[in-house]
């Protein structure tokens, strides 16, 4: 679990390297395109919900439209956080895949056995994996979630949530690096193999993801690069 911070921390030195640069603005300007667009995105269509759902209540008050308008945005807001990182990871999935890899081969110029898929077999096992992924995380976030109810229950609940939110989002991160080793089934096994790195590594993704703006900009391009560094450093795969 220790490796899981020293190479978070690690990660920030080797974000700026010559030959990660490209990638690292490729990468900042399409998460900036991405939260512009889908925040007027989910405004404008918040804001086409509540006259639609005016219309269809026979009762009116003064200021009806506008309070429809804010409840719709903060509980689009919220849930489009949910899922905003799994997007990310999804919509970045090439430019993360291809600055492990230049990572990778700066570190490991000479070593063998790298089979880098394609950009539509990445991109749908890309999708495929985050679909999986979001499910689970929903599922056992909200089974903990009314557990918390119980009493005394709420100081297992709370640390447990933010556990299977990491584990499930180090998942993601980790198979930018994985899927040039491994098919879907071998890389669950792995990381479970490796799940306190995938957890610590997935919950400082997630803290750092949650700073507005800027955490969500640079937080799969640190992960990316602490995933890299841990399978390379740690020589999991050797050959």
């Amino acid at each position: 679990m220790y490796n899981g911070l020293k190479y978070f921390v690690l990660a920030w030195s080797y974000l700026f390297l010559p030959g990660l640069r490209k990638y690292f603005l490729i990468s900042m300007l399409t998460s900036v395109a991405l939260f512009v667009g889908l925040t007027y995105g989910i405004i404008g269509a918040s804001d086409l919900m509540a006259v639609w759902l005016s219309g269809l209540i026979p009762w009116s008050w003064s200021g009806e439209s506008v309070f429809y308008q804010w409840i719709l945005r903060i509980l689009s807001i919220v849930l489009l956080f949910g899922v905003y990182k799994y997007i990310v990871l999804v919509v970045l999935g090439p430019v993360l895949s291809m600055m492990s890899e230049k990572l990778e081969y700066i570190l490991s110029p000479h070593k063998k056995g790298r089979k880098t898929p394609g950009f539509l077999t990445g991109m749908m096992r890309g999708i495929q994996l985050n679909i999986f992924n979001l499910i689970k995380e929903m599922f056992f976030t909200i089974m903990l979630f009314l557990l918390s109810f119980i009493p005394g229950m709420v100081f297992f609940t709370t640390p447990a949530i933010l556990l299977v939110q990491g584990y499930y989002a180090g998942y993601g991160v980790m198979d930018f690096y994985l899927e040039r080793y491994s098919d879907y089934q071998t890389s669950n096994k792995i990381v479970f193999r490796f799940k306190g790195f995938a957890s610590v590594s997935g919950i400082l993704f997630v803290l750092l993801f949650s700073i507005p703006f800027f955490g969500m900009i640079l937080a799969p391009m640190v992960g990316v690069l602490a995933v890299t560094l841990f399978f390379e450093k740690e020589k999991v795969f050797t050959h």
